[in-house]
């Protein structure tokens, strides 16, 4: 069985987007971009950020995890002014199985400009044809009904519901799994 070819976060590009790691000098953007505003944390697990040093601290955790070839974590920057604008980050959820999981955060000034689709297509693309994965999946709480649209619209197929299995500002909310697979992405 052929194995999955792990290459660490390396740089891409799109044609809107510059998917790189993220550094110290990108905490200020990072803070006022996304990570301080409830109207982006509210979906995710983790409170918004209150000083630019959390941002600091946070990027500073994430800096030895770079050195690990099978860690995939990327910040989407705009490639018209460089300033980061969001995250995307793909995990190997079964090398046997070559099953990777996504999950992804972006600004709220930058919702509706198609920029995560754009960053989703990318990083699947990644998965399946430079890494090796058989099957990408992806989830959302319920209520992240923009997430549904961006995981339909790269091809992903809604598989399952599991009651109560995220945590986000709302409470504990249901959480819908998609996934596509190799065979079924068009690149």
């Amino acid at each position: 069985m052929e194995e999955l070819k792990h290459c660490g976060t390396i740089l891409i590009e799109t044609n809107r987007l510059i998917l790189k790691k993220i550094e110290n000098a990108d905490a200020e953007d990072m803070f006022l971009n996304f990570a301080h505003d409830d109207r982006v944390s509210r979906y995710m697990s983790w409170d918004s950020f209150k000083t630019v040093e959390d941002s600091i601290k946070w990027i500073n955790e994430w800096q030895d995890e770079y050195n690990k070839e099978d860690v995939y974590y990327w910040g989407i920057y705009l490639k018209s002014s460089h300033k980061l604008i969001g995250t995307i980050y793909l995990l190997t959820e079964s090398t046997v199985s070559k099953v990777g999981s996504l999950s992804y955060c972006l600004g709220f000034d930058y919702w509706g400009n198609g920029y995560v689709y754009e960053a989703v297509e990318t990083v699947v693309d990644f998965a399946f044809n430079k890494v090796g994965y058989n099957r990408v999946e992806a989830y959302h709480a319920k209520s992240n009904l923009q997430s549904a649209r961006v995981l339909q619209k790269v091809g992903m197929k809604k598989e399952r519901t599991l009651r109560q299995r995220c945590k986000t500002h709302n409470g504990y909310e249901d959480c819908i799994y998609y996934s596509i697979l190799k065979s079924e992405f068009k690149s």
